[in-house]
């Protein structure tokens, strides 16, 4: 295998929060990072009106350019550069408030985005969507391969079967990766953990790297983050750590 690791995952900040301190402590060992965002980013709040207005949506195009540049400065800090699949969100909010406009067929496509692919919700159904992320696995022959957890949000749900799909289809081909799935505390739809990552050298790290995402990332969200550290790091006997569940043949174990 290759010294290597990918992270396939649905949204801008994703990566960072649910993996964030393992791919940079691998990053440090001289793992090459494979950083693929599977959405289009034209749906997200803007943190950034906070302080003074609360969270807002920021129109569709704005939220694409903004997030896109964001991911792009999170993925330098770790070496590498993002592989934008760019399937359109399941929905979107227009006129800058939190009107939600469903992309179905048929329906009111936002302004200056191609929505012409499946959305993601679909993606993993579509044979070219699945064989596209198949030939990144191939070409790169990741060691591990990170990917979201199939959770109540149905684009993190759509992205972890786009990737599954793409893993098996890799392992008939001779590929010999692990998939992993994030573990997040308290969550109803939370599989064990069965591999746990030592970041407490790298929290911090962690944390400054999701601040680059500056239009999604509140200050809530970060202490959340160190406390979900702490917890996995008290089931492993560390300060802080990342834990994930093994995938296997399109199934968690």
């Amino acid at each position: 295998m290759n010294k290597c690791i990918m992270a396939l995952f649905a949204h801008a900040d994703d990566i960072e929060i649910k993996a964030g301190g393992t791919l940079l402590k691998y990053k440090d060992q001289g793992y090459k990072i494979i950083y693929v965002m599977a959405t289009n980013n034209m749906a997200g709040s803007d943190a950034r009106k906070s302080a003074v207005y609360g969270q807002a949506p920021m129109p569709p195009d704005e939220c694409y350019a903004v997030r896109r540049k964001e991911a792009c400065a999170a993925a330098e800090i770790l070496g590498t550069k993002p592989i934008f699949l760019d399937y359109p969100q399941g929905g979107y909010h227009k006129n800058g408030i939190f009107k939600g406009v469903e992309l179905r067929f048929g329906s009111e496509a936002p302004e200056k985005i191609n929505c012409e692919m499946p959305s993601i919700l679909t993606a993993y159904h579509n044979k070219e969507c699945v064989e596209r992320v198949t030939q990144i696995i191939l070409e790169n022959q990741p060691e591990f391969v990170f990917t979201e957890t199939a959770d109540h949000n149905t684009e993190h749900y759509s992205t972890c079967l786009l990737c599954q799909h793409a893993f098996d289809s890799a392992l008939k081909k001779n590929y010999k990766g692990i998939l992993l799935s994030p573990s997040i505390p308290r969550r109803p739809f939370m599989i064990p953990p069965d591999t746990y990552v030592n970041i407490t050298d790298y929290i911090e790290k962690k944390i400054a790297l999701l601040k680059i995402h500056e239009s999604q990332c509140a200050e809530w969200m970060l202490e959340r983050l160190k406390d979900q550290a702490k917890f996995w790091g008290w089931a492993c006997n560390c300060k802080y750590a990342e834990a994930f569940s093994t995938i296997k043949n399109g199934l968690l174990q």
